[in-house]
This record gives C-alpha cells, structure tokens and sequence, in this order.
C-alpha cells in the first residue's frame, strides 16, 4: 500500500511539473508572437490586395486575437521551450528590435520580387505554349 501513494504522489508530482511547463511554454510563446508584431505588420502594410475594397472591410474586420491564439498553438507544437525561450530573448535584445522593425520592408521587397518572377515566368510559359492549361492533373508546388 505505501508503494502504491508513493507511485501515486510522483505521478501527481509530475502532472503539476507537466502543468506547470506547459503553462510557462505557453506563456512565453504569446510574448513571442506579440513581440513579432505580427498584426501591425499586416495592418501596416500596402498590399494592391488590400486597396480592394471588399478585401479592405475582411481585413477591418478580421479576428487578430484568435488569429494570435492558433499561432500560439502552432508555435508551441513546433518549437521547445528553450528555442521559443531563445527567441523571446532575442526579440527582446537591441539587435530583435531591429530585425523585427526591418522585417516587415524586407518582406515587402521579396514578396514584390517574387510576385515579378511569377509574372516573368508566367509570360514565358504562355509564350512558348508550356502552360500546363487543361493538361490534367497539375504537379503540386515543390515537387
């Protein structure tokens, strides 16, 4: 019988220890996704999509908290509490600030510059009749 509660209080002992991390795990995945500032990133930017008018009210209206929270969620199911540690930390640091302030041009940039090389490619492709248009099946992207 006193193995049996000594069994029962380290199982216990470990569900709070399990509770309690998870707890700070998540804790610290929310200062990291508020401290990427996600929001004002999209909010900020001029996007042709976001002049269209229906586009402009979806995105007046959209719920940025519950996006916030499936963030949370997916970063927790992908990174340890020492890499999201890692990464709060470097948020926080003179040099996070800065990456993160610049960020959001340097996205603006690649994103123009892919969205050119689509439009390149794209006109290639319907120049020399190698779009794959009513072909069947297309090959997904990255295969």
């Amino acid at each position: 019988m006193r193995k049996l509660v000594v069994v029962m209080m380290c199982l216990l002992a470990q569900g709070a220890y399990s509770l309690e991390s998870y707890v700070y795990k998540e804790k610290l995945a929310k200062k990291a996704v508020v401290l990427q500032n996600t929001k004002q990133a999209f909010l900020g930017s001029n996007h042709p999509v976001k002049q269209q008018p229906v586009f402009a009210h979806i995105f007046r209206n959209m719920d940025f908290n519950r996006v916030e929270d499936s963030a949370v969620k997916i970063m927790m199911s992908h990174f340890t509490q020492d890499e999201i540690e890692a990464l709060v930390n470097f948020l926080e640091s003179s040099a996070g600030q800065s990456v993160t302030q610049k960020m959001q041009k340097y996205q603006k940039m690649l994103g123009t510059l892919i969205e050119e090389e689509m439009k390149r490619t794209f006109q290639n492709e319907l120049a020399n009749g190698t779009l794959p248009v009513n072909k069947g099946p297309s090959t997904p992207v990255g295969r």
